[in-house]
């Protein structure tokens, strides 16, 4: 599946959610929910780190990125742990088509 990182998150008012005075992005809240550690990461093997960091890294670049069906999977797991409702849910939305 495809999915646009550098589409803008927004708040209930429909405004963008700025983060640092920059837009947040989908690309951004994906880099970070793959990039914070989590409890069950603990003993995490390093190819699956790397895999994550790789990631993270097109996702923060921004554009169009192609996702496997795994990577979405644990990507939406992640993001309830790692974000806010309306930030989690419009880029598991996005996920999901």
């Amino acid at each position: 599946m495809k999915i646009d990182m550098s589409k803008v998150v927004v708040g209930f008012d429909k405004k963008p959610i700025m983060q640092e005075d920059k837009k947040l992005t989908f690309g951004n809240v994906i880099a970070t929910t793959l990039a914070t550690p989590l409890e069950e990461d603990k003993g995490l093997v390093p190819t699956k780190v790397l895999h994550r960091m790789k990631l993270a890294q097109q996702a923060y670049e921004g554009g169009e990125v192609e996702l496997e069906a795994a990577d979405a999977a644990e990507i939406q797991k992640r993001l309830a742990q790692t974000h806010i409702l309306v930030v989690a849910g419009q880029v598991i939305e996005a996920l999901n088509g």
